[in-house]
């Protein structure tokens, strides 16, 4: 799923529909420009910084890649041409905030690259956990 910022990018998620209880969830984000004109990019912390956050089916947070942990006060440039694309990738062990193993339901996923205004959101993306 995506969704076009106003600065021109595109922010995209993309993750399985599916998984089964305890599988890792391998997951890519990606920032991409769809346009005919370069766009700089100024992204927090010394490597570029982004979030994965989960929620229940009521809404509430249960895990945020980032919960927890400081975002050094460091601003960096990087420049995304025209058809270019920036990727970031990670996995998710399907723990809550405390550790606990997430029980089988519906889920969302949404990913967020930490810019020095406003983050670069994606749309939120459904998630399926099964009975292994």
């Amino acid at each position: 799923m995506a969704r076009r910022d106003v600065t021109g990018l595109l922010v995209t998620l993309d993750a399985p529909e599916s998984v089964c209880t305890g599988e890792q969830l391998g997951y890519t984000v990606a920032v991409s420009n769809g346009g005919s004109e370069a766009i700089d990019l100024h992204l927090q912390g010394r490597e570029p910084t982004f979030d994965l956050r989960v929620t229940d089916e009521s809404g509430a947070t249960v895990w945020r890649r980032l919960e927890g942990q400081s975002v050094q006060a460091i601003l960096r440039l990087d420049t995304v041409g025209p058809g270019g694309e920036m990727t970031f990738r990670d996995a998710w062990d399907q723990r809550d905030a405390r550790g606990r193993l997430l029980p089988p339901g519906s889920y969302s996923l949404q990913a967020e690259v930490l810019t020095d205004g406003k983050p670069l959101v994606s749309e939120a993306r459904k998630l399926r956990i099964t009975e292994a």
